[in-house]
């Protein structure tokens, strides 16, 4: 009896380690490492990808220089070289050395021997230049005649200089992030999946002789369907009443050993489990990943997509102030000369003056007027711009922050005749993010052009709000057409939108939703009713 017992107890011993597993691996570190590799190589071909389109625009803005250049030195080059005037000639290319990255100017007159150089002018910098050289034509009556060529050289330095500054500032910031998600995706993946697969391990290394009544329990939410783990637990509880059976009852030798084979069995099984559980856990992680790639290019293509429209707009708007300026310069230009012909003959009265001195005057002014009005777009144009793609906190007028948006906005809905009132009380300063202020207002006013404003040519949107408590109240709304119940309870619903193709990506208000959710802290109603506008409130804490 005593040698059956033994050799029962040696039996089961070897059953028992068979079911033993290791955890000494870290599921959670190699994905960890993963994350942290695969986002590192994206981010190095997303950085490559971005300097590179950068490089080109920089490239283009340097042909626009060139070209502006000609254009607006060609005609009085060429007259001073058609008049022989040699001095007029270098002053107007010492004036061309002056601008910004202009580091050699030459200018050739052209003969009937060939080219003979009037003057060369050039700075200390002769390393990283682009060069470009273009005729100089004059037009006299009807003809056109070559008159000369002008020799450009323009420094790379400072685009090179902007090129390595967005690469450091990406290459940080990237980092950041980078390490930030992985490290979420480590903890979610720990809390759901490893620290389960670890209790089993225990669980599975502890199994004794003296504990088969012991059960698996995982502390999960529970559901109603089971999941691999589920299973699991299963198998191993399974494993253990098997192993119990198998001890209490005296059953043969041959009885034993095919309790043995269906334990085996059973353990193959369970290791298929986990194989499949780890399978099923790496796919998961891969959508996840790519879930949150693809999160990320299609919020950044919609922040791009609002700055291309805001560019146009701006552009517009800045066509009326420079043409202004340019035709009243032009008539500045053509009454000098007129004054200057009468003075050279001698014709030239008191009224003649005086009447040239008022139209000066009066041209200045209005030159003055036009190119103020340019600044301030510029001006409001740049803060947007800047502060839509930076996180920084800091203290900002809330009145003047709408206003910047309004400025670069404003062609949009002149054409349409749509109004923006901006209520927001002057005196109102909050420590937030400018930058998310300018995201949600552009949100909200390109949702309303795009819905509440359809199909008419005439609308108003205001904008009020009020501090209490420290807590900053802002109310956007709308007198549009306003929307049904069945489309306001999916506003916020990411890829929602009624607009498929015409224009709307469904984002733009899932956006909205996050960053006063997630960034600024706060919570957002939304109230519409049909034929009766929309109305948004937004309620932060004014110390972000």
């Amino acid at each position: 009896m005593q040698d059956s017992a033994a050799f029962k107890h040696r039996k089961t011993n070897s059953l028992l380690q068979s079911v033993k597993i290791s955890h000494k691996k870290g599921l959670g570190r190699k994905l960890l490492i993963a994350v942290l590799l695969i986002s590192s190589i994206f981010t190095i071909f997303q950085a490559s990808y971005q300097l590179y389109q950068d490089y080109k625009l920089g490239l283009n803005e340097v042909d626009r220089q060139f070209e502006q250049i000609h254009l607006s030195y060609n005609q009085a080059l060429a007259r001073s070289i058609w008049e022989v005037d040699d001095e007029a000639s270098r002053i107007i290319a010492t004036g061309i050395l002056s601008l910004s990255n202009v580091e050699y100017v030459n200018v050739n007159e052209q003969t009937d021997e060939g080219e003979i150089e009037i003057l060369s002018l050039l700075t200390n910098n002769t390393e990283n230049l682009t060069s470009k050289s273009y005729p100089l034509t004059i037009k006299e009556e009807g003809d056109v005649t070559l008159v000369g060529k002008l020799s450009l050289k323009i420094s790379l330095a400072p685009l090179y200089s902007d090129l390595l500054d967005k690469l450091i500032f990406i290459l940080i910031f990237q980092t950041i992030k980078t390490f930030s998600v992985s490290i979420l995706i480590f903890a979610i993946f720990h809390y759901l999946v490893t620290q389960h697969l670890i209790k089993m391990s225990e669980f599975s290394q502890s199994i004794d002789i003296d504990n088969l009544d012991d059960k698996l329990i995982l502390k999960r939410n529970k559901s109603n369907t089971k999941d691999e783990l589920d299973q699991m637990v299963q198998a191993l509880n399974n494993s253990k009443e098997i192993m119990k059976k198998m001890l209490a009852s005296n059953v043969s030798s041959k009885h034993l050993r095919f309790e043995l084979d269906e334990t085996q069995k059973q353990e193959a099984l369970n290791t298929q489990h986990r194989m499949q559980i780890e399978l099923k856990n790496a796919e998961l992680s891969e959508m996840i990943e790519t879930l949150k790639e693809t999160q990320e290019q299609l919020i950044s293509s919609e922040k791009m997509a609002l700055l291309g429209n805001m560019v146009k707009g701006v552009a517009h708007e800045l066509n009326t102030p420079i043409g202004v300026s340019i035709t009243g310069v032009s008539h500045l230009k053509a009454e000098g000369a007129r004054v200057f012909k009468l003075f050279e003959k001698g014709a030239m009265t008191k009224t003649d003056l005086i009447g040239f001195f008022e139209e000066t005057q009066h041209l200045s002014k209005s030159i003055d007027i036009s190119l103020q009005k340019a600044a301030e777009l510029i001006q409001s144009f740049k803060l947007v711009s800047v502060e839509q793609h930076q996180d920084a906190s800091g203290i900002f007028n809330l009145h003047q922050n709408f206003d910047d948006i309004t400025k670069s906005l404003q062609h949009t809905f002149k054409a349409r005749n749509i109004q923006i009132q901006n209520d927001i009380p002057e005196h109102i300063e909050i420590t937030s993010y400018p930058g998310i202020f300018y995201q949600i207002y552009t949100n909200l006013i390109n949702n309303a052009s795009l819905h509440a404003f359809e199909n008419t040519d005439h609308g108003v949107i205001r904008v009020r709000a009020v501090v209490i408590d420290e807590l900053l109240t802002l109310e956007f709304s709308d007198d549009g057409k306003g929307m049904p119940k069945e489309v306001l309870d999916q506003l916020l619903v990411p890829f929602f939108t009624t607009k498929r193709g015409s224009g709307g990506s469904g984002l733009g208000m899932s956006i909205v939703d996050t960053l006063v959710r997630d960034k600024l802290k706060g919570k957002m109603t939304i109230t519409s009713e049909e034929g009766k506008g929309t109305k948004y409130t937004i309620i932060v804490k004014t110390n972000a």
